[in-house]
C-alpha cells in the first residue's frame, strides 16, 4: 500500500508540472508490477523502467536519473508521502534561488492514522554540520546536470548514498 499511497501524493500536488521516474529494481512482488502498471497507465508524467536483477539503491536511482528529463531531480522513496504543496513550494524556492544546486525541506513522520509525528525541523545549509552529520535527508531537490556530471549515486554504499551524494554535490559547488 505504501506504493500507491507515494504516488498518489505526487499525482495530488498543487503543482502540476513534475515527471515521476520509478524504477522497479527486480521487485520479486507481482502486485509492485502491478501497482506500478495501474498507476503509470493515462498519466504521460509517470515513467517506469524495471530492472532484470536487483542492483541496489543507488543503482536503480541511477536508472531513474537516466531518465529523467527535468533541471532537477528530487529523490522520493517508495514509502515517503508529499505534502499536497511540496512541490510548489520547491519551485518558489527554485524561482527566488535559480543558480541552487540543492534545496532541501523539513520532513516528518505519519503514525498508522495518518498524524504527523517526530518533525525534523532543518536549519539553514551549514556546511560544516553537513560534513559531521547526515541531516539532509527527505525532501532533497539537486540540479540533474550536477547529479549526472558526478556520475549520480554512488553503488555500494545503499544506506549513505543521500549523504554521499549531498556531500559530493557540496564539495562540487565550494559549499
Amino acid at each position: 500500500p505504501f506504493l500507491a499511497q507515494t504516488i498518489a501524493s505526487v499525482r495530488a500536488q498543487g503543482y502540476p508540472d513534475w515527471e515521476l521516474c520509478v524504477v522497479d529494481d527486480a521487485s520479486t512482488d507481482p502486485e509492485v508490477r502491478a501497482c506500478l502498471a495501474r498507476e503509470a497507465s493515462g498519466d504521460a508524467r509517470i515513467r517506469v523502467a524495471r530492472r532484470d536483477a536487483n542492483g541496489g539503491i543507488a543503482r536503480a536511482t541511477n536508472d531513474a536519473l537516466a531518465s529523467a528529463k527535468g533541471e532537477y531531480c528530487a529523490f522520493l522513496d517508495h514509502d515517503d508521502l508529499l505534502a499536497p504543496d511540496a512541490l510548489l513550494r520547491l519551485a518558489e524556492e527554485i524561482a527566488s534561488h535559480p543558480d541552487a544546486a540543492l534545496l532541501f525541506s523539513d520532513e516528518d513522520k505519519l503514525d498508522d492514522s495518518g498524524q504527523r509525528r517526530l518533525p525534523f525541523f532543518k536549519p539553514a545549509w551549514d556546511g560544516e554540520w553537513v560534513r559531521t552529520t547526515n541531516c539532509v535527508l527527505h525532501f532533497t531537490a539537486i540540479r540533474t546536470q550536477i547529479l549526472r556530471g558526478l556520475g549520480g549515486l554512488t553503488e555500494g554504499i545503499d544506506g549513505a548514498q543521500d549523504w554521499d551524494i549531498v556531500l559530493r554535490v557540496a564539495e562540487s559547488v565550494g559549499r
